[in-house]
């Protein structure tokens, strides 16, 4: 038993600062700093598991017998075994998933282990889309997770959304109203479809919706998505649109700029509080604009990213006078030409 005894909480923090791979069999393959600290005592197990165990990656286990190993390791013969691997199972609290599967048969030993996860334990669901017909192993996996596994999700990453077709609906119509965090980005290749007319409605329910990021999503429709932002988009504090044709609009923009007034950049810096409140303010006309006006990323690039740079060059800081002032003078100018595209 080491001397002196920690307190749990502190036991915790100390282990949080150790080389933390996001992924179980990467502390088991090689046995991680984590993972022997868990063999110490039962102090230092029940602080170091929930760590260990915290983030089960689908996609790195791409072969069916590894994850039938792990599977049968958790009922195993040997009673106290089995015991204490279920036991450990109920830390994970994220999941990874590449579909569709590459394996014949992989989709079923995810399934079963997947079934061991109780309804309310996850909280971060990352999803990664491969070009490729889907297939019936696609759609058994996500009615898997979706909505049984996702009653306490808050966080949820979709990549490659395009690529899913038709299953794709599967996790729309499922999203669950606990969710804070959604992002949903497609590839920008030629082959990504994007003419399937998703729903979207769910999403335009989600009230405890705070982080929203879209990229290259399609058929998003204007009016539904302006009713969103009126309704909820005081309680955004971040939300990204990125090639997104048919929300980047005169119709958006305006509501954005009326009703997102708590909404800042994905990773915000100490700014000088005059060029803050600047920021909060405009860094979505700038954001989604960015893509639209062609005459923009230069005058973007040239004039206010040299303003919002990192707290190390605070003395480029404009005042709050003149923030406000170019600030207006380039606002004038974008809404005078928004209505058609500006040429170089």
């Amino acid at each position: 038993m080491p001397s002196p005894q920690l307190p749990h909480e502190t036991l915790t923090n100390i282990f949080t600062y150790f080389p933390h791979p996001d992924d179980l069999l990467f502390h088991c393959r090689p046995r991680s700093t984590l993972f022997y600290c868990s063999l110490v005592s039962k102090d230092w197990r029940a602080a170091a598991l929930p760590l260990v165990w915290s983030t089960l990656r689908f996609d790195t286990m791409l072969e069916k017998h590894t994850i039938e190993s792990l599977r049968r390791s958790m009922t195993n013969s040997r009673p106290d075994f089995a015991c204490r691997i279920t036991q450990s199972i109920a830390y994970v609290t994220t999941i990874s998933l590449t579909l569709p599967p590459s394996e014949p048969g992989w989709a079923q030993a995810a399934a079963s282990l997947l079934n061991l996860l109780s309804p309310e334990q996850l909280r971060k669901i990352h999803l990664i889309f491969r070009f490729g017909s889907t297939d019936l192993d696609t759609s058994h996996l996500l009615a898997t997770v979706f909505p049984h596994l996702t009653r306490n999700l808050r966080h949820l990453i979709i990549a490659s959304f395009a690529n899913s077709g038709q299953e794709g609906d599967i996790v729309l119509r499922h999203l669950p109203p606990s969710l804070r965090t959604l992002y949903i980005t497609n590839a920008t290749s030629p082959n990504a479809k994007q003419d399937i007319p998703y729903n979207f409605s769910r999403m335009f329910s989600l009230t405890k919706l705070t982080d929203l990021r879209l990229v290259h999503v399609h058929h998003i429709p204007v009016a539904e998505f302006a009713a969103f932002l009126r309704t909820y988009g005081r309680t955004l504090c971040s939300l990204r649109l990125q090639n997104c044709p048919e929300i980047q609009s005169d119709i958006i923009l305006a509501t954005i700029a009326a009703h997102c007034s708590r909404a800042v950049t994905q990773n915000p810096h100490n700014y000088d509080p005059a060029v803050q409140r600047i920021r909060d303010a405009a860094y979505y006309k700038v954001d989604t604009l960015y893509s639209v006006l062609p005459a923009w990323p230069p005058l973007y690039q040239a004039q206010y990213s040299r303003w919002t740079d990192d707290a190390d060059q605070a003395s480029q800081l404009p005042s709050e006078s003149e923030g406000a002032s170019w600030l207006n003078g380039v606002w004038s100018w974008i809404t005078q030409r928004v209505s058609g595209r500006v040429s170089k």
